[in-house]
């Protein structure tokens, strides 16, 4: 019972990252200000929301691994199973994704903000705290979060009917 909790607990905080990764400020609340400013960036929030995909994958694993002892376990088996292949291949996408991003960086010349602008970045968000956004999700954001939570919502529903198709 209590793998069940953890795990819904991480798919659910990984769900209600990648639909607002504000909720990420919770983890350092004196930093607020400087995941504001990476959210009002449009290539660390889509990654920030990678994050929060892949941790809700991870979750979900956990709990569909769990559930395989007290109910059907070959299709609960067969689902975890499935949840873990979709968690890597989330995984190696955002790591391809991010060796591309870093390839290009490096090519344009903007190493040092590469390897060294997040602890500029943190130390200005740290020193100005948070800053008055109106609105605070733009219609990009919110075009964003649906985008991602279809894609959320398609990969999970692939994946169990594939295990359904499989048991």
């Amino acid at each position: 019972m209590v793998i069940l909790v953890i795990g819904f607990g991480i798919a659910a905080i990984g769900f209600f990252v990648m639909r607002n990764p504000m909720h990420l400020a919770m983890l350092a609340p004196m930093a607020e200000g400087y995941y504001q400013r990476m959210v009002l960036d449009r290539m660390h929030r889509n990654g920030m929301r990678m994050f929060g995909m892949i941790l809700s994958f991870l979750g979900l694993s956990i709990f569909t691994s769990a559930l395989k002892g007290p109910l059907r376990p070959d299709f609960f088996h067969t689902l975890s199973n499935g949840m873990l292949v979709l968690l890597w291949l989330a995984f190696i996408f955002a790591w391809v994704f991010g060796l591309i991003y870093a390839a290009v960086q490096l090519f344009r010349g903007r190493w040092k903000q590469l390897f060294f602008g997040w602890f500029r970045m943190y130390r200005q968000g740290m020193e100005l705290g948070p800053i008055e956004v109106y609105p605070a999700i733009t219609p990009r954001m919110r075009n964003e979060r649906l985008g991602f939570t279809i894609v959320y919502f398609f990969l999970i529903g692939l994946t169990s009917a594939v295990a359904l198709a499989i048991r």
